[in-house]
């Protein structure tokens, strides 16, 4: 009997469509409920705001002491010296942080001059790297509209704002640490054996180029947000496709020469500094001028920077998109559970 036939017989109820059609419809019509060029004019709009955002008066404001001023003047003495080991902060060796930083801000410097401008920008770029990558992750796997609501929640994060514009490790750690776990999700839903291999090994590079921007953290936080994220979905296999042998080969070929090489030129350098960027934090007894109880007025504090105006909207679009596709999607929610979960660890230490 043709459908025609039953919708004649049984009215228009008869003809049953599958859940998953209704899903794709649900999204095609909302993607396509506005014109190509509607689109356009947006995605041009956005990228014209993260312009101003990131770049409008950057270099204006004089550099702050102390960080901006330590951190500029040690990527200026690296072309005085010519020494791209051993950063300088006048002319006296400063080796608590790793030189991958420094040597932006050095390339900035040669190519643009010395000036605010230079010593800032590749923060700035690191920030408006950083949008790009979430919106490119939440269009893939949420929508357009969810993209766009994500970055614009994104650029008017208070904390997410300032470190984008000041020289300073944090932003370019930031970016990093993203590239790397979305990485790792791209991996984890790719069908395709090429691709899931091609994911994670830009992941393990993304996590190497952490560690030489900040040390141990770049490997710690997002190592700790895929630990949190494998209990939670029960998907204990992803260990053996994300190949960890091969993924400590590219990590260790891309963080141990510039190590290996400041040992050489500064004998004692590995031992001073795993202890004062590991140990101490490892080890409270080591560091108790920071009472653990402060832990809990400070924190309220610190997440409330890194909030946004728009935060109030996540609830109600989430709601929102499970009531018209009749779907949830618990690994992303799970991701975040995780990034949390390692975030409140860290901050502890």
């Amino acid at each position: 009997m043709s459908a025609v036939d039953k919708v004649q017989r049984d009215g228009a109820d008869a003809i049953a469509i599958p859940r998953a059609d209704v899903d794709n419809n649900v999204d095609l019509a909302r993607d396509q409920s506005f014109l190509w060029y509607d689109v356009r004019a947006i995605s041009l709009g956005l990228v014209l705001l993260c312009s101003l955002v990131f770049f409008y008066h950057l270099g204006v404001p004089a550099l702050f002491e102390p960080t901006e001023g330590r951190n500029a003047e040690i990527a200026r003495e690296i072309l005085l010296t010519h020494d791209w080991v051993t950063p300088h902060n006048n002319f006296l060796p400063v080796l608590d942080k790793p030189i991958f930083f420094y040597w932006l801000i050095a390339f900035c410097y040669k190519l643009f001059g010395v000036s605010e401008w230079s010593a800032r920008l590749p923060s700035a770029l690191a920030g408006f790297g950083s949008v790009v990558l979430i919106y490119l992750f939440a269009r893939k796997f949420l929508g357009y509209w969810e993209a766009l609501w994500s970055v614009l929640i994104l650029i008017t994060s208070v904390e997410f704002f300032a470190l984008s514009r000041i020289v300073i490790f944090d932003m370019l750690l930031c970016f990093f640490i993203t590239f790397s776990l979305c990485c790792f999700y791209g991996g984890r839903n790719s069908d395709s054996r090429v691709k899931k291999r091609v994911f994670y090994l830009l992941m393990y590079a993304a996590m190497g180029a952490a560690a030489l921007v900040k040390g141990p953290i770049g490997l710690v936080l997002p190592g700790m947000v895929i630990f949190f994220f494998l209990p939670l979905v029960k998907k204990w296999s992803l260990l053996r496709e994300m190949d960890l042998f091969l993924g400590m080969i590219v990590v260790v070929t891309i963080v141990a020469p510039w190590y290996i090489w400041v040992e050489i030129r500064n004998p004692g350098y590995l031992s001073y500094y795993l202890w004062e960027s590991v140990g101490r934090k490892c080890f409270p007894l080591f560091n108790s001028t920071f009472p653990s109880r402060w832990a809990v007025v400070l924190l309220p504090c610190g997440l409330s920077g890194r909030a946004s105006p728009l935060d109030i909207f996540i609830s109600f679009g989430h709601q929102r998109q499970i009531k018209e596709t009749g779907r949830r999607d618990n690994s992303i929610s799970y991701s975040l559970d995780g990034y949390a979960f390692s975030v409140l660890f860290i901050f502890k230490y």
